[in-house]
């Protein structure tokens, strides 16, 4: 994606989201999406990209939570579809219900 991006040029980076190699507050902006159920240490990257946004910089995240997943398939039977939602959650995902586990106050 990142050579793709490229030849369509984009000025692209590849690096490791837990360690950005951009200075303090470059970036105007930052995106990310469907990336923190993946991650190892979702809130050291939340500290990064907030370490490289400008003050009042703008921060999107956009990420499904593996606890509102509801799975439905008929004449299959509720404890099977229950189970595999909780193999997504549990072991699918590293941080499948991240989300709703966030303190919201």
């Amino acid at each position: 994606m990142v050579a793709v991006a490229a030849k369509r040029g984009a000025v692209v980076c590849r690096a490791d989201v837990h360690a950005l190699p951009f200075r303090d507050c470059t970036m105007h902006g930052a995106r990310s999406d469907r990336v923190f159920q993946h991650l190892d240490d979702p809130l050291q990257v939340l500290r990064e990209l907030a370490r490289v946004l400008v003050p009042n910089g703008r921060l999107v995240i956009a990420d499904p939570d593996q606890e509102s997943l509801i799975i439905q398939v008929p004449g299959v039977r509720q404890s099977v579809l229950d189970r595999l939602k909780s193999l997504r959650q549990d072991i699918g995902y590293r941080n499948g219900t991240l989300i709703s586990q966030i303190d919201r106050s």
